[in-house]
């Protein structure tokens, strides 16, 4: 975006454009296309690190995962150029989108479907090893007074 400022000498803020002779203009096809590129960005990637940040804690094969954040950083990067930089036909954004936004999907699934399978096994052995250690130190009722006494 910056290059491109500089190149058509437009600037979106009054403030910027002072001592430059540059204009001031929000009509821009190229700087408006750049803009929309990183709102979604914006949109995109930080997800993408929620999604991954919990994604590791599922014990995920390092290949894998790996190559999901390899992949989706790629896709990111095709995005920009497709959408920004040369302009390609809307099929090959479409595309690069679906693919980062499918990793995203993929590792937000896997890390809720992983989560909720421990938290409901260790629902399930709690109460069950809660159990075991109460009636571990619970003394022996059937012991007869007699002997209670004597101890």
């Amino acid at each position: 975006m910056f290059l491109q400022i500089i190149w058509f000498g437009v600037f979106a803020n009054p403030e910027d454009a002072v001592g430059k002779g540059a204009k001031v203009r929000f009509d821009n096809s190229d700087i408006e296309r750049v803009r929309r590129a990183h709102l979604n960005d914006l949109e995109n990637i930080p997800i993408f690190f929620v999604a991954s940040f919990f994604y590791q804690f599922t014990n995920p094969d390092p290949f894998i995962a790996i190559n999901l954040i390899r992949v989706f950083a790629l896709t990111r990067i095709l995005h920009t150029i497709v959408y920004a930089v040369f302009p390609l036909p809307q099929p090959s954004r479409a595309l690069a989108w679906g693919v980062g936004y499918g990793i995203t999907g993929y590792m937000a699934v896997r890390t809720i479907l992983t989560s909720s399978q421990r938290l409901r096994v260790a629902l399930v052995v709690w109460p069950l090893s809660n159990k075991i250690a109460v009636d571990r130190y619970r003394p022996d009722t059937s012991m007869k007074l007699d002997t209670l006494k004597t101890i």
